[in-house]
């Protein structure tokens, strides 16, 4: 673990001697980071990566402004370079969502060994860390998890903090971190979520491919015939199969398949369709796993390719990453007027006010924040009003 930190430390002194972590002051200096940024992204060069990411991931407005511009330069460089490619973008985003303490962070790094050993594999991960809502800190340690993935010339592994206030398993950027991912030519992306519940799906908006770790005592067929997470899952993993817990997983695997061919039983129809069509259908599948002895994980990992085969032939990768990227342009311009909303100065008045009367019980939680939105849009669509 010593040695992992001083590697991380010694990165870090480094990304900040090539690029300088003080303001950038004039547009020279900003152009000349952007070039040599996202020109070290593109040729892989994991320490500019990094250093794109937290411009990306920073909470000041020039340093995100500087982040898009890397994003976008790269993104250019790199489609450039794979216009020979009629399959478009050569990376598989790939989801792993678990509840908290199922082993993803040990499962992530197994599975990514695999890959780069027997798939001579790119492997970047994202590994998600929940944030404080007391401190506004996050501990960012499951990179200590996975010391022998991190050592990878072929891995790059960077925890991000979630922030506070995001539900969901990821981080308000985290669609901008896979993409820097993807720019930088990793074959696989893997995101690992914080610890989520059944309704928290977020994932799906930026995974190509969902996997769901569940624990060998994960309930019954009736816990997974419960939509939400599990229904959005394209595998299904029992990890900890070894050991005492080996019959409890297996009766586990029993249960979910079980539940997974009720849930997608209204779909078979359009299967049979497809195959009449000869277009091959992925169905969601459960197996067993155990990161600690590696049973199963080489049969996940040629799902993986086996998946992203399925998906290029059928062209459901380029209508889902459409799709996905509109989802994130609401999502942050939600946020963002949110913010411009807490920082009127109008709204922040009447806001102090509107808290007196709910705590007098005078008016509703939904009436006080229509007062402020109404006060927001009518300050506004007044030009004499400043925030």
């Amino acid at each position: 673990m010593s040695r992992v930190w001083q590697i991380s430390r010694a990165c870090w002194h480094r990304t900040i001697r090539t690029c300088g972590h003080r303001a950038l002051t004039t547009d020279a200096k900003v152009d000349d980071v952007v070039q040599r940024v996202s020109a070290g992204v593109v040729d892989g060069d994991r320490f500019m990566l990094s250093k794109a990411i937290t411009f990306a991931e920073s909470t000041r407005n020039d340093h995100r402004k500087i982040g898009a511009r890397i994003l976008d330069e790269a993104l250019k460089a790199r489609s450039a370079l794979s216009a020979g490619h009629k399959t478009g973008s050569q990376t598989l985003r790939v989801g792993i969502s678990g509840p908290p303490g199922v082993g993803k962070s040990t499962f992530i790094e197994t599975l990514g060994m695999c890959l780069i050993r027997d798939y001579h594999a790119r492997v970047a991960v994202i590994a998600i860390d929940p944030t404080s809502l007391r401190s506004r800190g996050a501990i960012l340690g499951d990179k200590t998890r996975m010391s022998e993935l991190s050592m990878m010339p072929d891995a790059f592994v960077r925890p991000c903090a979630a922030g506070a206030g995001h539900l969901g398993g990821l981080a308000l950027h985290s669609d901008e971190v896979v993409l820097l991912c993807e720019a930088a030519g990793y074959d696989m992306v893997l995101i690992e979520t914080v610890g989520v519940g059944q309704s928290e799906t977020l994932v799906t908006e930026i995974a190509d491919m969902c996997v769901l770790l569940l624990p060998p005592a994960g309930g019954d067929e009736l816990q997974g015939i419960k939509r939400g997470i599990v229904e959005t899952a394209h595998l299904v993993v029992v990890n900890k199969a070894d050991g005492d817990m080996e019959m409890a997983a297996k009766r586990a695997l029993s249960d979910y398949s079980a539940a997974l061919q009720v849930m997608h039983s209204h779909g078979a129809t359009a299967a049979a369709a497809s195959q009449d069509n000869k277009v091959e259908v992925w169905h969601p599948k459960v197996v067993m796993a155990s990161a600690a002895t590696g049973l199963g994980v080489a049969d996940i990992c040629k799902m993986l390719f086996e998946f992203r085969d399925i998906q290029r032939q059928r062209g459901d990768l380029t209508r889902l990453r459409a799709e996905q990227r509109g989802a994130w342009m609401w999502r942050k311009a939600e946020d963002d007027l949110v913010k411009k909303l807490r920082a009127h100065v109008a709204v922040r008045e009447q806001a102090c006010c509107l808290t007196l009367a709910l705590g007098r019980s005078e008016m509703s939680s939904r009436a006080a924040g229509r007062e402020l939105v109404k006060t927001f849009v009518s300050a506004l669509a007044t030009p004499s009003q400043h925030p």
